[in-house]
């Protein structure tokens, strides 16, 4: 029952993410950050199964310094989608994993990105996703409301918006949404919508 979603402008990105924690038909946290940092100002939510998800964003941050240490260079937002994309499919043919992701970073041109990477191990590149159950009410405002040109706040009354959606109308009363918006060089948290 996870709520994702996300979008990237010109020099941002922004991922809003549910901070419930449900088992079942239990409520067992209402205040859980989901938003993982893997790499320097690279963020991923991985929603799933939760031993899948710790094992997975665990691995995947290992992987990483090790490639570091061995190599002393820093893994760009694509090589770490990559990498992940190929630990999904990998892990397909052996024991699958329940996950799917959406990772926000900046690439080596200084330009955000959005991947979205689902539990088969598909790899899209692109400008907005939502993940979920919620994602099938709110794609359409996400299509609607999104501009190439968007800017901070625009993006951020368009989270609103689908958060607002997301209340009225979908089964699962989620209480908060955190929010974090990731620059270039900083990240600055907004907030619990």
């Amino acid at each position: 029952m996870e709520s994702v979603m996300s979008i990237i402008g010109k020099n941002f990105g922004i991922i809003a993410v549910d901070t419930l924690y449900v088992k079942s038909i239990l409520s067992i946290k209402k205040d859980l950050n989901k938003i993982i940092e893997i790499g320097p100002n690279i963020y991923t939510v991985v929603s799933g199964y939760p031993g899948d998800v710790a094992q997975f964003t665990d691995l995947i941050q290992k992987s990483i310094q090790l490639h570091t240490l061995e190599n002393g260079i820093i893994l760009d937002i694509n090589s770490i989608a990559n990498l992940m994309r190929s630990e999904i499919s990998s892990c397909l043919r052996k024991g699958p994993l329940k996950i799917n992701l959406i990772l926000v970073g900046f690439d080596i041109k200084c330009q955000p990105s959005l991947y979205l990477i689902d539990y088969l191990g598909n790899l899209q590149k692109m400008n907005f996703c939502a993940q979920g159950y919620s994602s099938l009410l709110i794609y359409s405002l996400l299509e609607k409301y999104f501009d190439e040109k968007i800017n901070v706040e625009q993006a951020i009354q368009i989270i609103k918006k689908c958060i607002s959606t997301l209340r009225s109308r979908f089964l699962v009363n989620q209480n908060g949404f955190l929010v974090k918006v990731i620059f270039n060089r900083t990240t600055k948290l907004i907030g619990v919508f």
